[in-house]
């Protein structure tokens, strides 16, 4: 009795989960994060320009956060039964 699934198993497992087509876990839609880190002083301005481009509602707006907090909660325990 194996109770250790082999790495190979394991691997693509975590491959299925990541390359799934569903919409749980299909983010490639989003814009990728970039890897430029700006300066206090840079973060500051860029906060200020960005906050004039928005316009304030006084419909609720959907809450899309919480949602993929959410998906990225399962998506982490998920990866942490395979690595187990």
């Amino acid at each position: 009795m194996n109770l250790i699934a082999p790495a190979h198993q394991v691997i693509a497992d975590m491959k299925a989960i990541f390359q799934s087509k569903g919409n749980h876990h299909n983010f490639r839609k989003e814009e990728l994060l970039s890897a430029e880190l700006y300066s206090s002083e840079q973060m500051k301005r860029f906060g200020k320009a960005l906050a004039k481009t928005h316009k304030l509602s006084a419909k609720p707006a959907q809450d899309h956060l919480l949602k993929r907090l959410a998906d990225n909660e399962t998506l982490l325990h998920e990866v942490r039964k395979l690595l187990n």
